[in-house]
Parts: structure tokens; sequence; C-alpha cells
């Protein structure tokens, strides 16, 4: 949660033969809001409950903002798009700090693009199985999967 924290090595000492680090923590980012614009197909809702980067749950436990969590995020939608249809979906995260940089609020900004579907597979080259059972194992992942938002 220390987005600004900054790590320096004090060269004045160094040469001395004393190897000290410097830290500076700055304040600990805590998450005010996560908002979602352009999601269309998918509700705000779903896609909340998919990513990590969240608001505090009740009143005694606060998130903390991570880049690396942000990422994450970012990659999940990514995935849970994709397996909607959507191949060409961009999604970016856009940061806002208040002032002394101790609350952000992330807006996941979508642009969901053109849905993608598939209008017919053709099995072929098959000399072993038969169609219609290799038809029937390909169906839950033709429609969709377990694993849907």
């Amino acid at each position: 949660g220390y987005a600004f924290a900054s790590v320096a090595l004090d060269e004045g000492k160094l040469s001395y033969g004393a190897l000290v680090y410097k830290i500076d923590e700055g304040p600990r980012v805590m998450i005010d809001s996560v908002e979602f614009r352009g999601n269309n197909s998918i509700r705000t809702r779903s896609l909340k409950s998919a990513v990590k980067s969240s608001e505090k749950k009740y009143f005694f436990w606060p998130r903390y903002y991570t880049e690396e969590v942000l990422e994450a995020d970012l990659i999940k939608l990514r995935r849970i798009y994709q397996k909607k249809g959507f191949l060409d979906a961009d999604i970016t995260a856009r940061r806002q700090f208040n002032e002394d940089k101790s609350k952000i609020r992330i807006t996941f900004a979508i642009v969901e693009g053109a849905v993608y579907t598939v209008e017919n597979i053709f099995l072929t080259g098959n000399e072993y199985f038969d169609v219609t059972k290799l038809a029937e194992m390909l169906r839950p992942y033709i429609e969709g999967g377990e694993d849907e938002v």
C-alpha cells in the first residue's frame, strides 16, 4: 500500500564503509473508489466481483492500492472480455490520487469493440473417433464453460 515509497543509498556513509539506506515510505494509499466506464455488455457488479482492487470492506478493513494488483486486475478483465467474444477489447486503468496522495480513485475504461462469434465448426480428418462424440466433448468449451462471468 505504499505506492510512493523510495529507497536511496546514503553515498556519504558509503565512503566510510557503512552501507546505509534511506527509506521514505510516503503515504499509505487507500482505495477510495473503483468505477467501470464503457461496460455495456457485462454488468458492473460482475466486473467488480472479478477484480481484487476494491473499496474498503465495512468500516474496519480498508483496501490499499498496489500497482501489481491493479495490473493483475487489468489482465483478468481482458480475459473475461475475451471469453465473451470481445477479442479486441481495450481496457485501461485511470488513477486519480487526492492532494496528499493518501487515497486513490481507480476508473477502468473499457472499449468493448466488436463481439466475435463462431458460425460453424467442421471436424475433419478423424479416422478413429465418432464425429458426434467429438462434438459433444467440445460443447462445454463452445458454450462458454464453467468459468464465465
